[in-house]
């Protein structure tokens, strides 16, 4: 009976699939290779100096305090703003105010045109009338 218990104990026996065998082969020495590569790698890191990688580190973060500490410093307050939005607001209502004033002139000088046309015309042809009347009178 203790043998039986043993015998349970144990793993029961696969049989063999080449198929699998050889593909657990290609990942165990494909596993090995990249452990390799992979303690080659953290070797030569070791020769990197962790003092230039703090140095790096440090100067980036200068560079963007400077950088953000210089924005804040040119950043432009609400007060600015309001005041160039109405100088914005005054210039484009006067500029619409002078546009206004030149579209009028132009259509008043067009009526006033036409009725100094209208006149002209009829003065002229008046003039002409008592012309050819004159002449008449005199032959």
């Amino acid at each position: 009976m203790a043998e039986d218990t043993q015998q349970d104990r144990r793993t029961p026996e696969v049989p063999p699939y080449p198929h699998a065998v050889q593909s657990d082969h290609d990942a165990i020495v494909t596993l090995v290779a990249e452990t390799r590569a992979l303690s080659r790698q953290i070797s030569e890191m070791k020769n990197v100096e962790l003092k230039d990688i703090r140095a790096d580190i440090k100067e980036v973060k200068d560079n963007v305090a400077d950088r953000v500490r210089d924005l804040e410093q040119e950043k432009i307050d609400k007060a600015e703003v309001l005041k160039m939005q109405q100088d914005a607001e005054k210039i484009h209502t006067d500029h619409e105010t002078r546009i206004r004033v030149n579209e009028q002139f132009r259509e008043n000088f067009k009526g006033k045109y036409a009725i100094l046309a209208v006149l002209g015309s009829a003065v002229i042809s008046v003039v002409v009338s008592l012309v050819i009347l004159a002449a008449n009178k005199l032959t």
